[in-house]
């Protein structure tokens, strides 16, 4: 998905949360979870940003433009499904007692 089709895509839906690749085709993911966290639609979104680099540096930088978590690939499954959950108990509560055990 490039940075245009995020974009638009967001100005279209409410999301509960966004996962997002570290490279996009057109942009660094960073400025696109900058633009991200401007729109109005995503301002208290949680965002998972999931990157090929365990750099600190790179994890650092995507907590500073905004991302809610980070997790570096290769992740298992389960990993990404514990994220899931924690940003479900946090961010929507009450559905969380459904499908959160």
């Amino acid at each position: 998905m490039t940075k245009a089709e995020l974009m638009q895509g967001v100005d279209k839906k409410n999301f509960n949360f966004l996962i997002l690749d570290l490279i996009l085709q057109d942009s660094k993911c960073f400025d696109s979870l900058k633009k991200l966290r401007m729109n109005e639609r995503c301002k208290k979104t949680p965002i998972i940003v999931i990157s090929n680099s365990d750099f600190e540096s790179d994890m650092l930088e995507a907590y500073s433009a905004g991302a809610t978590d980070y997790s570096s690939k290769p992740y298992k499954f389960q990993t990404l499904i514990n994220l899931l959950e924690k940003i479900i108990r946090t961010y929507c509560p009450a559905v969380s007692k459904n499908i959160c055990h």
